[in-house]
């Protein structure tokens, strides 16, 4: 868990710090001493934060709101648990996260957290790169094994290292869930993005791929693709973008918005939407070429989608 002890200065709302009324903005949990720090600076906290007054709290209370917490997210597991009792690989899932957080926490942690939580910001993420499954497993075997710098260290050095401590490091089990800090309360939303993302590992991977307004779904559990339409629709988007009809020549395709007219003429996100919506799905992955201009190079976008809860879908990476 994350603390920020925030000054509240003179006492007057409109004079709190910048850095310190964006913190308060976007904490999930807010303490503060009412004896000292008027109501009016919490009352910027996110819809759904818990806010306390710790004035006339003693600390056995204080305690008390954090164990609270602990089981305000027992709470959610549960009822989450319930609600998919249907989809086993994700009850399962579930049941081992109840059954770590059962476990008594040690009253002197042996060791600080191995890793750290950070918050980014969306406008501020410029490029995302993912790693095959495979490099994936190798690091985490090694974060595992806290092998130093990891994060840095190539494949084959990595590896070396890896199979001095676990040989089959390519079948080992690694759970790293317990290297992370402590839980904290979250809004509704943070929680709905958090169940987005575990319910694509767990219970459906949700995949799309197209170009321009153009998507399909793809992956296990999507049908069959027409090929043939598959490549109407996308030359249609090359030239939307300005791709000259001399690289197109000789291949005798249908062009026409006709060949699909229910896809061809819909956002790509609508198409998205509905067929999650359709699914029960509570997030999806899609992956895009936005546009196809001549022979420049494409730009491949890859956006992760949750469900919110008013029901509507957010990027949120």
């Amino acid at each position: 868990m994350t603390v920020h002890f925030i000054g509240a200065g003179p006492g007057a709302p409109d004079l709190i710090t910048v850095r310190g009324l964006k913190l308060i903005q976007s904490c999930p949990v807010c303490l503060y001493a009412g004896s000292l720090v008027p109501e009016e600076i919490v009352k910027a906290a996110p819809e759904g934060a818990h806010v306390v007054d710790t004035a006339p709290l003693h600390l056995d209370q204080i305690i008390a709101e954090i164990e609270a917490a602990h089981k305000e997210l027992v709470s959610r597991i549960t009822t989450w648990k319930e609600e998919r009792s249907a989809d086993t690989r994700l009850v399962s899932a579930l049941q081992n996260e109840l059954e770590r957080l059962a476990r008594p926490a040690p009253k002197v942690p042996a060791s600080p957290s191995q890793f750290q939580i950070v918050t980014i910001p969306n406008d501020r993420v410029r490029r995302i790169f993912s790693p095959n499954d495979r490099s994936r497993k190798l690091a985490g075997v090694a974060w595992d094994q806290q092998l130093p710098h990891v994060e840095t260290t190539s494949f084959g050095t990595l590896k070396t290292a890896v199979e001095k401590k676990v040989p089959d490091w390519e079948q080992a089990v690694v759970n790293l869930a317990e290297r992370l800090p402590a839980g904290e309360m979250q809004s509704p939303d943070e929680w709905a993005a958090r169940q987005a993302v575990f319910e694509y590992e767990y219970r459906l991977r949700l995949d799309f791929h197209g170009t321009g307004s153009y998507l399909v779904r793809t992956g296990e559990g999507a049908e069959r693709p027409n090929l043939a339409e598959i490549l109407a629709q996308t030359t249609a988007e090359a030239l939307k973008g300005g791709l000259g009809s001399d690289e197109l020549k000789g291949l005798d395709l249908e062009l026409s918005p006709k060949s699909n007219p229910s896809t061809a003429s819909s956002d790509w996100q609508t198409t998205a939407f509905e067929q999650a919506k359709a699914l029960d799905a509570r997030g999806f992955l899609v992956t895009r070429i936005p546009t196809i201009a001549g022979t420049s190079t494409a730009t491949v976008a890859s956006h992760f989608f949750a469900r919110m809860t008013d029901g509507t879908y957010r990027m949120i990476w």
